[in-house]
């Protein structure tokens, strides 16, 4: 789905409807649909037949929506009826039968004789003094005319209603009752057809009950499934992998609620734990991140579960879970005398009832609102009985025992969030495998807490507790440094590399070179030495004696075999040699002894000869003394010179969405080209987020690619994990 909205493909959801109740009442003998309702249905069926179109372009490209939902059945005869009866209100059409028709004409014609008969008795009375005014009016449906109180006895007729003064009779005359009783008969009669009518396409409906069910469950799916496309293509969310009892690492993920409300604020959290890492203990100060990162982990295993997309990078895997547990925040109750304490054990004490192995467990300041030293007991405790009984337990934690714990026991792991050394403001960064101080003292005083309150509380502090806070802090800073040292010499081996690399081409490059350059000095002597020997042999009548011509013809066949010999030399170094049995029949060879190229006809294994076909010549000769080409051993052409031209505006922008693999990486290669003809420090690559199977290509192939420097996927404020950047 990802897929189709980045090809910019929208899919015809409008038409959709809630067809719960009308199925209802279809599945119910005997009760008919509204026209509204109706309505509904063949505005429903008109989506089913687009999307059915819309699934059906994509059964290639798409083969896993189209094979999900090539099921949508359109009814075009029902929705066709339908549309002839039900106008785009919901109401019958006057035409919607020939009977329907010929009623409404009937209701016309009455409607015109009773008001020729009323304009004729208003002109009657009025002239007989007996009216108020000079008008009618309806009462109920009934033309009535208003007669002065006093007059009322000289027209005959039905009062329907008096003025509030009791001045005027609103009164039907005899004339007019008769004909408006005929009017009302016509429209019980409309009435009637009209309800014929709903049956009628009711019943036509019902008849395609089943395959109305089928449609209302595929739209009903393929309408959750649109929602998740979106939901992930409007904020840029990723779609992780999800590993049955795999590790759990998150890239850059975010608290989805804290991302939506305001992406620039939110800080990404990064947690990679392998398979056998099943507790993590996670300290640092009050307000510094982590139950921010508890809710995250909890939600965003949710989230994957669901079928969302979540707010981290593609990279990022989850386990599956089959159950959640949390005890995160205060559940006390003074009407029930339930402590805080107690309300936290009695959440643990159901989880040690029924979590499994394929539980996630969330527990926040786990053995506090007791006594410290019996609370951190009680702790590790809990901690080492869920290790054995669930997938996953985060716990975070002030108390040093449990820090303790997390160092010594196999597969728990410490992690801690910090304050900025300088600020003391939240860095709201986790770091793995240490511990973290709770840095009371420091958010008590930016808080206000008065400053001889803070000494006297430092003075009174265990020295125990004190050296642990200073070792935590001295670790913490070590941590700091000794990532920083880790990134420069990562940075010296990634330059180191890209030396190694160009030194390796330089020699490659000057070797080949050299090798060309003896070539065409070989070959230029060659033609030197030939042209002066034609020369000679001309010129040979002419010399004094036959000893002279003798001797230079000797020194210059003696200067053309050097030549002969070194060309052969170099000619082998292009071959190789191979174990004889190697050798097999249509085989092209080199046989030195000949300085010439052959192919093998016949192979004698018990002489260990073959026999050679050379410029339409036979030879045999021992297969010890053939070699084979080398793989860059092919004839070489001659190199042309090479230009170019500097490109001019070059886009440093190239939007991937919606290509395959191969079209993608043509597109990418010509891209890089350009940008480095055109001197570009670097260029970015938009592929969306979706499955991942581009941008896993495209990284495969930037990872081999010798002009780039480094890439990686883009921050937040670049485009976040649907960008890749390029430096070269």
């Amino acid at each position: 789905m990802l897929f189709i909205m980045g090809k910019g493909d929208g899919a015809p959801v409008e038409g959709l409807r809630d067809l719960r109740n009308h199925l209802e009442k279809l599945g119910t003998i005997g009760v008919s649909l509204s026209g509204q309702e109706l309505l509904d249905l063949a505005i429903f069926l008109d989506s089913v037949r687009e999307l059915k179109k819309f699934v059906s372009r994509y059964r290639e490209s798409a083969p896993a929506i189209h094979d999900v939902f090539n099921g949508f059945t359109p009814i075009p005869e029902l929705a066709k009826s339908i549309r002839a009866a039900i106008d785009d209100e919901g109401n019958i059409r006057p035409d919607a039968s020939s009977e329907l028709k010929k009623l409404y004409q009937q209701e016309r014609a009455a409607e015109e004789r009773i008001l020729k008969e009323v304009n004729r008795q208003m002109r009657f009375w009025e002239a007989q003094d007996v009216l108020q005014d000079n008008y009618y009016t309806l009462r109920g449906g009934r033309y009535v005319l208003p007669v002065r109180a006093g007059a009322k006895r000289q027209m005959r007729g039905i009062v329907h209603d008096i003025s509030g003064s009791g001045e005027t009779f609103f009164i039907e005359p005899l004339e007019i009752v008769e004909l408006t009783n005929d009017l009302a008969t016509i429209r019980l009669k409309i009435q009637v057809e009209i309800h014929r009518i709903l049956a009628e396409l009711t019943e036509s409906a019902r008849s395609h009950l089943e395959t109305l069910r089928l449609n209302a469950r595929l739209a009903c799916d393929f309408d959750f499934l649109h929602a998740r496309g979106r939901f992930a293509d409007v904020y840029q969310f990723s779609i992780p992998e999800m590993t049955e009892g795999g590790s759990l690492n998150l890239l850059r993920a975010h608290h989805p609620l804290l991302y939506m409300k305001d992406k620039n604020s939110s800080v990404p959290l990064t947690l990679r734990l392998g398979k056998k890492d099943n507790v993590l203990v996670v300290s640092g100060p009050n307000a510094g991140g982590k139950t921010t990162a508890l809710k995250t982990i909890g939600l965003l295993s949710m989230m994957a579960q669901a079928g969302l997309a979540i707010p981290a990078y593609p990279d990022s895997s989850l386990p599956l879970f089959c159950r959640w547990f949390a005890d995160i925040g205060d559940a006390q109750d003074v009407t029930e005398g339930v402590s805080t304490f107690s309300a936290h054990v009695r959440n643990i004490s159901r989880i040690l009832r029924e979590a499994n192995e394929k539980s996630l467990i969330l527990l926040d300041e786990l053995g506090t609102a007791t006594d410290p030293i019996e609370g951190g007991a009680l702790a590790v405790g809990i901690l080492e009985k869920l290790s054995r009984c669930a997938a996953l337990i985060i716990a975070t934690s002030h108390l040093s025992p449990l820090k303790a714990w997390a160092h010594e026991f196999a597969g728990a792991r410490n992690a801690s969030f910090r304050l900025d050394e300088k600020t003391h403001q939240p860095t709201f960064q986790l770091m793995m495998d240490i511990p973290g101080a709770s840095e009371a003292f420091h958010i008590a005083h930016r808080e206000g807490l008065p400053c001889d309150i803070l000494k006297r509380a430092s003075e009174l502090l265990p020295r125990g507790e004190a050296d642990l806070s200073h070792i935590v802090e001295s670790l913490q800073r070590k941590e700091k440094e000794i990532g920083e040292k880790k990134r420069e010499i990562a940075t010296l081996v990634e330059e180191q590399k890209v030396l190694r690399n160009r030194i390796s081409e330089l020699q490659e490059f000057l070797k080949e070179k050299e090798k060309r350059l003896t070539e065409e000095m070989l070959e230029a002597k060659e033609k030197i030495l030939s042209e002066a020997r034609e020369f000679i042999e001309k010129q040979i009548a002419n010399l004094p004696t036959r000893k002279e011509a003798t001797t230079a013809r000797q020194a210059i066949t003696k200067e053309l075999q050097t030549v002969y010999k070194e060309q052969r030399k170099l000619q082998e170094t292009k071959f190789r040699a191979i174990d004889p049995s190697e050798f097999k029949s249509g085989q092209t060879v080199y046989l030195p002894q000949l300085g010439e190229c052959g192919e093998i006809k016949k192979i004698d294994r018990g002489k260990g000869t073959a026999l050679i076909t050379v410029r339409e010549m036979e030879v045999t000769t021992p297969l010890y003394h053939l070699r084979i080409p080398e793989e860059d051993a092919a004839p070489r052409q001659k190199t042309p010179r090479i230009s170019y031209t500097r490109k001019e505006n070059v886009h440093l922008e190239l939007n991937l969405h919606g290509m395959r693999v191969d079209d993608m990486l043509t597109a990418v290669e010509k891209h890089l080209n350009d940008a480095l003809l055109a001197d570009a420090p670097y260029v970015r690559l938009l592929h969306g987020v979706g499955t991942g199977a581009l941008r896993r290509a495209l990284h495969e192939y930037l990872r081999n690619h010798p002009a780039v420097k480094e890439y990686h996927l883009g921050s937040p404020e670049e485009g976040g994990g649907g960008v890749t950047i390029v430096k070269f």
